[in-house]
């Protein structure tokens, strides 16, 4: 063989050696991205699972009972706020009533002469006319503590003056019992109207009591 030829085969086998690495590289990458025919390249997603019905029954159940124990407990919590605040109120109205039953006490005792009067309004329990200088009985007019408002009934002799007060509410006590001895006609009250707050001088009781030694005649 004629050299020139020799090198010219040489040089072509070494060609050859260089390109296989290449080529077995680029069918290892084809053969990776390959994917078999009818098959999809993404996962599928797992699917969500709904709660059974009987989990759902009992969720709402749960709910339900929930809110009527929120209720109960609420309506628990009213009524003995309730009661808490009318109490307090019936605590304030004997207290209410006491002052007005004592300043027209005061108004009667301090009346000038033999002859003793009551107020002629409850205004007059505010500042005494009838005295030099100024005479209080009362510091203000008090407002009815169960209706709120400053308006009260009136007990009022045969002069048209006024020997005591009362409220005008026709709601029920909760007190019935438990009174002071000069609050004791209020035990069993009906209504709140019922609880009157009045003075009674005792030469009036005394008048109406019979003489020593002379019983009451009797039907």
């Amino acid at each position: 063989m004629h050299p020139v030829d020799r090198h010219q085969l040489a040089v072509g086998n070494r060609k050859a050696r260089d390109t296989r690495p290449c080529a077995a590289a680029v069918g290892a990458a084809s053969a990776a991205n390959t994917t078999p025919v009818g098959e999809s390249r993404l996962k599928p997603l797992p699917q969500a699972t709904a709660d059974p019905p009987r989990q759902a029954g009992f969720t709402y159940l749960g709910a339900l009972a929930a809110v009527a124990l929120l209720s109960a407990v609420l309506g628990a919590t009213a009524a003995v706020w309730h009661t808490a605040v009318t109490r307090e109120k019936e605590r304030e109205l004997l207290f209410v009533g006491q002052q007005f039953r004592l300043a027209i006490e005061r108004y009667h005792r301090a009346t000038p002469g033999q002859v003793k009067r009551f107020p002629p309004t409850l205004e007059a329990l505010l500042e005494d006319a009838r005295l030099p200088g100024t005479q209080r009985y009362l510091r203000r007019l008090w407002r009815d503590p169960v209706t709120g408002q400053a308006e009260w009934g009136l007990v009022k002799g045969p002069d048209g003056a006024i020997l005591g007060v009362h409220s005008l509410s026709e709601a029920r006590p909760l007190k019935t019992a438990g009174f002071e001895p000069e609050e004791g006609r209020f035990e069993g009250a009906e209504r709140y109207a019922d609880w009157v707050f009045v003075y009674r001088p005792a030469q009036a009781s005394a008048r109406q009591r019979p003489p020593p030694g002379h019983a009451p005649a009797l039907d």
